[in-house]
């Protein structure tokens, strides 16, 4: 879906040209992590279960199982319990993993005179991640 750039109008006079559109689609994402990362979120994945409030809805959902004993009706109350400290480093995990992130909606500013593919699927370019950090961005250009 092509929309206006803000310099630009929807109702322009009959001859005159846009200059740019902003295109909106999706890139997709290659995610790697550095054995320091994984061993900085294991550490700190650590701490936070240690801590007191989670030894306490460790002990009270997982009752000494290993989680893979665990069925979905014993798992589902301690996912939805716990602790937000071990949650937002699962997810950071999960995200810099690329488990559960192929693809990022996105804009993408187009100018007249640039060379651009759109795909039929909306894939717009290819966006690579280190430790959750853009390394590198590679649009998808005509040659």
């Amino acid at each position: 879906m092509a929309e206006l750039s803000e310099d630009s109008t929807l109702e322009q006079p009959q001859g005159a040209s846009v200059a740019s559109v902003q295109l909106e689609g999706e890139v997709r994402v290659k995610t790697s992590m550095s054995m320091l990362f994984s061993d900085i979120l294991s550490q700190e994945l650590s701490s936070a279960i240690a801590s007191p409030d989670s030894v306490g809805v460790l002990q009270k959902y997982l009752r000494n199982k290993p989680l893979d004993q665990l069925n979905p009706a014993e798992l589902r109350p301690f996912l939805e319990n716990m602790p937000d400290s071990i949650a937002q480093i699962l997810k950071e995990a999960v995200f810099c993993s690329g488990a559960a992130v192929k693809r990022i909606h996105c804009e993408y500013p187009l100018k007249v005179g640039d060379r651009f593919i759109f795909r039929g699927s909306g894939l717009m370019a290819d966006l690579e991640l280190l430790d959750g950090r853009v390394v590198s961005i590679k649009p998808l250009k005509k040659r």
